[in-house]
């Protein structure tokens, strides 16, 4: 099996889909909807990535990001989202992304980042 990875974002059709895709190619898959249970999965999955969506119910992403930076996650979060300003880009970075992918996305671009050095792109 290749890593594990957690797929959070609200909209569950997204989850799904790119968590069945990346399971095809391999990779162990969990899903959250929120950020409060993408937090708790995290603790107990201990996920070689997180993709995570900016605009989460209760906590959003940028605030599960500072958190999950906060207790020493040190592996590569992806933000996926809707919103592809240059301030969300940065807002992402200084929550603790190592990368920001704009709606929609091909599951190669993840890939490719999960593949990627440590280094982000």
């Amino acid at each position: 099996m290749k890593e594990l990875i957690l797929i959070v974002d609200d909209n569950q059709s997204v989850t799904r889909g790119l968590g069945k895709l990346l399971e095809h190619d391999g990779y162990g898959v969990k899903t959250a909807h929120d950020g409060e249970t993408a937090l708790a999965i995290a603790q107990d999955f201990h996920p070689d990535a997180i993709v995570l969506d900016l605009n989460l119910p209760g906590k959003d992403g940028y605030e599960v990001a500072r958190t999950l930076r906060q207790n020493l996650y040190s592996k590569t979060l992806i933000a996926l989202s809707g919103y592809g300003q240059e301030e969300h880009k940065r807002l992402a970075k200084e929550a603790g992304f190592d990368y920001h992918l704009t709606k929609p996305v091909l599951v190669a671009e993840i890939e490719q980042l999960l593949k990627a050095p440590e280094t982000p792109a």
